[in-house]
């Protein structure tokens, strides 16, 4: 090999080096920023709709980012009451939460959440 070959075969191997690290970082930055956990409440115990929820009956959890769409931030939840029954387990909603409860006595309120894609069968009545 003459030494021309031998430059730029070091060259290029030093080159594919540094695309190969620059590609890692940029998806392990990427993977990183889907993961990034936010906190939402969890139930602890049912809460019947129009009894506030505190932290006796809820618990905070970490949630991936993504999944956390529609989800009440703790402390924007807390203090505030259930609009609707809320059973163990299930997380706290923005729709869950309403200041006062606003329903006359003997009627009942359910909160199904759907997304776009299931919302098309959902008819009122």
């Amino acid at each position: 090999m003459t030494r021309t070959r031998k430059v730029g075969l070091v060259i290029s191997l030093l080159l594919s080096l540094l695309f190969t690290v620059v590609i890692v970082a940029a998806a392990n930055k990427k993977y990183g920023e889907a993961t990034q956990p936010v906190e939402a409440l969890k139930v602890k115990e049912v809460i019947p709709a129009g009894v506030e929820i505190s932290s006796r009956n809820t618990e905070v959890v970490k949630v991936p980012k993504p999944a956390s769409e529609g989800l009440a931030p703790p402390q924007e939840a807390l203090g505030k009451v259930a609009r609707v029954p809320l059973v163990r387990g299930q997380l706290v909603y923005r729709e869950d939460l309403d200041t006062a409860p606003q329903l006359a006595p003997g009627c009942v309120e359910v909160l199904v959440p759907v997304d776009l894609s299931s919302s098309a069968c959902a008819l009122p009545g």
